[in-house]
């Protein structure tokens, strides 16, 4: 649009109102979305509003259709189209309707979970943490606070109607306040808040058995494995780690048990272990897990030896457990911004390279701008090495 102006007034170059046209970017923006698309808009509703001159006549009848997506810009989004038959034009019609933004009330809370698992960071030792609060805070929604207190996040169950707020003192975020409060003097409108509150408490009670049968809340072994954060390593209160070790007998025999147990209950008194978590650098309570463990790895005894060997070998082989399969989704995505439909022609073979060489380049310092070859790969710079594998079935530059 920035050149519309421009071509208009060359086009027409004899016209006095070509020459004094003006329309760019801004304008146009604003033309078509204050004023085209409210117009619109806006005679679209008024088809669909019932006619107050006939109290008679019922309010226009109309089907919505509703589908989400995710667009370009990662932002979840609810697409609703409108059908309904138009007296103007004496026919049905089908229109878009608007977009609405998921991310109100209830998906942040969901999806800051979902971050924790799409992490690469170590986060294994909140895991079971961060469940109980967004399912604290879910089951709160619709749900007696006293009830999700006093009771288990194992014994909970979600549907128990006995343990249900009234309807109407639901939690569904500020947006849906507002608008119910605006609505609740509408006596043609209160059948269908009841239904839409109904509707939401059976969302919700659902949402939470999903979560409550997908996630491992009847297993204690996230639970088990917050000795890793350095706060409850340093500070907790004395415990064995018996249980956990017990799970990975090909990580820890049973004559290392008690070595492994030892460490960890010595660690606790070692004023050199309090010191890393007390120095100005590493003050904040979260300080990262893998630090602090390479840290602990370092401290030896009189005899120069490592003083929490055992202990700090397996918490490492610890966070390397995987949360997801976040990362192989990713690769994925990789994968098809790699392989498109204008280079379709790349084997397995060398879309790997492709992709070893991304992550390579991406973990160094300064990123490709600062790569230095080392002599391994400058080796390899030669023609022999270079094109004497080459697979013939690459893509043509």
């Amino acid at each position: 649009m920035d050149h519309v102006s421009e071509v208009i007034s060359r086009a027409f170059h004899d016209s006095e109102i070509a020459k004094r046209f003006s329309c760019r970017r801004t304008k146009s923006a604003a033309i078509a979305y204050n004023v085209l698309g409210n117009n619109f808009e806006e005679k679209m509703l008024a088809e669909l509003r019932p006619r107050l001159e006939n109290e008679t006549e019922r309010s226009p009848v109309f089907s919505l259709i509703i589908d989400e997506s995710t667009d370009v810009s990662t932002t979840k989004v609810l697409a609703a189209a409108i059908k309904y038959y138009s007296e103007k034009l004496q026919s049905p019609q089908t229109k878009f309707l608007c977009m609405v933004d998921l991310k109100d009330f209830i998906l942040p809370i969901t999806t800051k979970f979902n971050v924790i698992f799409q992490s690469d960071q170590t986060l294994i030792h909140k895991i079971d943490t961060d469940i109980q609060n967004m399912m604290s805070s879910i089951l709160s929604c619709f749900m007696k606070i006293n009830y999700i207190k006093t009771t288990s996040l194992q014994s909970i169950d979600p549907s128990s109607s006995m343990h249900f707020l009234p309807i109407q003192n639901m939690y569904l975020g500020t947006n849906v306040a507002i608008t119910l409060e605006l609505l609740k003097d509408d006596v043609r409108m209160k059948s269908k808040i009841e239904e839409f509150l109904n509707r939401c408490q059976a969302f919700l009670i659902e949402l939470s058995k999903q979560f409550l049968q997908r996630l491992p809340v009847q297993d204690n072994f996230l639970q088990d494995l917050s000795f890793i954060d350095p706060q409850k390593a340093v500070y907790g209160e004395f415990r064995t780690l018996i249980k956990i070790l017990q799970r990975f007998p090909n990580l820890v025999t049973t004559e290392n048990m008690q070595i492994v147990d030892n460490e960890y209950r010595e660690l606790k008194l070692d004023v050199s272990v309090s010191n890393l978590l007390s120095t100005s650098s590493s003050t904040s309570e979260n300080f990262m897990v893998d630090k602090f463990w390479s840290e602990v790895s370092q401290i030896c005894d009189a005899n120069s030896k490592p003083k929490y060997g055992n202990l700090a070998r397996f918490v490492k082989q610890m966070t390397i457990l995987p949360l997801s399969n976040a990362k192989v989704e990713r690769i994925f995505s990789d994968i098809n911004r790699i392989k498109s439909q204008d280079r379709n022609r790349f084997n397995n073979k060398n879309v790997a390279a492709i992709m070893h060489g991304k992550e390579g380049l991406r973990q160094l310092e300064g990123g490709c701008s600062r790569f230095d070859p080392d002599k391994s790969m400058i080796k390899l710079m030669d023609s022999k090495q270079l094109y004497d594998n080459i697979q013939h079935n690459d893509e043509k530059s």
